[in-house]
C-alpha cells in the first residue's frame, strides 16, 4: 500500500510534469529529495536573477551613457550611428524604435544580447577608445581589446545564466558561486559601491549554504 506521503509526492511529480523533474530524480534518486532540490533551484534562480537585474541595469546605462558622449542624448535615433551597427542589431534597434518617444524608452525595450554586441570588436575604436577605461576604471587589462572581450566573455557567461533561469531550467549543478562572483565583479568593473551594496543583500550565499543535498558531483562551470 502506497502511503499518503508518497502519494503527494506522486501528485507533485505529475502536476509538476515527469520530464522536468526527470534531471533532479536522476541526480537525488529519491523523489522527496529531487522535489526539495526543485524548489531549492527556484530560490537560487530568483536569487541570481536579482544580482543579474543589477548588472544587466548598470551595463546598459554604463553603455548609454558612453553613446551620449559620441551621438548626443539621442543616440538611438542617429542614423549615423544606426549606420554603424551590424545588421541584427540595427534590426533589433529600429524594432524597440517603433512606437516610443525617447531614447529612455527604447534603453527598456533593447535585450541583453543588443548590450552585449557593443563589446566586439567592431566597437574597438568607434565607441570605447579612450572611454573603456572611463566607464570601467576598475578593470585592468593590458591593452583595450584584451578588456573588451573580457567584459564580452563576462557577458556571455551571465547572458547564458540568464537564459537558463527565465526558461526555469536547472542550475544546481552549475558552479553558482562562480557564478555570482562573475556577476559581482563585472558590476565592481563600473562601480565598487554597487557591488558592495549587492553584496550586502543579495541571497545567493546563504542559499548556497541551505541546499537541501550534498553537492557532491563536479559543478559545471559556466
Amino acid at each position: 500500500m502506497i502511503s499518503s506521503d508518497n502519494q503527494k509526492l506522486c501528485l507533485i511529480k505529475r502536476q509538476l510534469s515527469p520530464a522536468r523533474l526527470s534531471t533532479y530524480e536522476k541526480y537525488t534518486n529519491n523523489l522527496d529529495e529531487a522535489i526539495q532540490l526543485y524548489w531549492w533551484n527556484i530560490q537560487i534562480s530568483s536569487a541570481l536573477f536579482e544580482c543579474i537585474s543589477i548588472c544587466e541595469v548598470l551595463i546598459r546605462n554604463t553603455i548609454s551613457q558612453a553613446l551620449i558622449e559620441l551621438h548626443g542624448e539621442n543616440w538611438a535615433m542617429n542614423k549615423t550611428f544606426q549606420a554603424s551597427l551590424a545588421d541584427k542589431t540595427r534590426k533589433s534597434l529600429q524594432e524597440a524604435i517603433n512606437g516610443v518617444q525617447s531614447t529612455d524608452q527604447v534603453i527598456a525595450k533593447l535585450s541583453f544580447f543588443f548590450w552585449q554586441q557593443f563589446f566586439t570588436k567592431r566597437f574597438d575604436h568607434q565607441l570605447w577608445q579612450g572611454r573603456l577605461a572611463k566607464y570601467f576604471p576598475n578593470l585592468m587589462m593590458p591593452t583595450l581589446p584584451e578588456a573588451r572581450k573580457a567584459i564580452f566573455d563576462d557577458l556571455e557567461k551571465i547572458r547564458w545564466l540568464r537564459n537558463r533561469i527565465a526558461h526555469h531550467e536547472p542550475i544546481f549543478n552549475k558552479d553558482i558561486e562562480n557564478s555570482y562572483q562573475i556577476i559581482q565583479q563585472l558590476i565592481a568593473y563600473q562601480s565598487p559601491s554597487i557591488a558592495c551594496q549587492m553584496n550586502d543583500w543579495q541571497r545567493v550565499e546563504v542559499l548556497l549554504q541551505s541546499s537541501p543535498i550534498q553537492l557532491i558531483q563536479p559543478k559545471e562551470t559556466l
